[in-house]
């Protein structure tokens, strides 16, 4: 037969088993809360990396788009610069109101060229065979 103590023990365990169920179901009320926001979390996170490599994608190809224009652009230059054989190129003939200026720009040249100076070994050696540099 059943004795009171032995109903006694199982009421306790009861009561206990009870209590684990109550905390393990906050637990698990807690648990799935914060599962819930790591889920947004991550959903939020995952919109910015879409979107960031869209604008990736625009700013390669814009860039890209970019690169092309100045490599025509730097290519229509040097085709220009590039003189036809015995004639001169367009871009060294400077007009100012309409005056031709190509002497001028060749005066110009001469000057720049003749205000170079010569730094040989030679001239930078003062009496003494040490190099002067001032």
């Amino acid at each position: 037969m059943i004795s009171l103590k032995q109903i006694r023990i199982l009421k306790e365990k009861v009561e206990k088993a009870i209590d684990l169920i109550a905390l393990l179901k906050e637990e698990n009320r807690a648990l799935k809360s914060t599962l819930d926001h790591a889920q947004k979390r991550i959903r939020d996170f995952e919109t910015l990396v879409s979107e960031f490599k869209n604008d990736q994608a625009e700013i390669e190809s814009t860039v890209l788009g970019v690169i092309k224009k100045l490599d025509s652009l730097e290519d229509e230059i040097a085709t220009k610069e590039q003189p036809p054989s015995g004639k001169k190129a367009d871009t060294d003939i400077k007009k100012d109101n309409g005056e031709d200026r190509t002497d001028e720009y060749a005066e110009n040249v001469e000057e720049e060229q003749s205000e170079t100076v010569d730094t040989s070994p030679s001239d930078q050696n003062d009496e003494k065979g040490e190099l002067d540099i001032f």
